[in-house]
């Protein structure tokens, strides 16, 4: 299983929209994600590990009541063995709610 795939998968619960990078549905609360990578854990001049960054996006109306939603995000992530995710309130449109769960996980290369 890929990690986006896995992403997808952890979020299912949630009953929402959940695509990389970019949704372009009509749902008004809906999930994106992205990541980044870095190695890690070198040894004979190869990394042991590929650490996936990843970020979550919640879109929702500013009206939306996103309390419940948030948490069930936040415990489904680290539940599937995540790292308990950060928040970061990333809205610069006053009619939207978008917050950012930064979380992450270490992948052994080639496995």
């Amino acid at each position: 299983m890929s990690v986006a795939s896995g992403i997808i998968a952890t979020l299912a619960p949630t009953a929402l929209p959940c695509y990389q990078n970019n949704y372009t549905g009509t749902a008004t609360v809906y999930l994106t994600f992205n990541f980044t990578t870095r190695p890690e854990n070198y040894g004979d001049d190869s990394p042991g590990n590929e650490v996936y960054d990843i970020m979550v996006h919640r879109v929702a109306p500013a009206t939306y009541n996103a309390t419940t939603l948030d948490k069930q995000i936040k415990g489904l992530l680290a539940a599937a063995g995540y790292d308990y995710p950060t928040t970061i309130e990333a809205s610069d449109d006053p009619a939207e709610s978008h917050l950012v769960f930064e979380t992450g996980i270490a992948v052994i290369v080639g496995g």
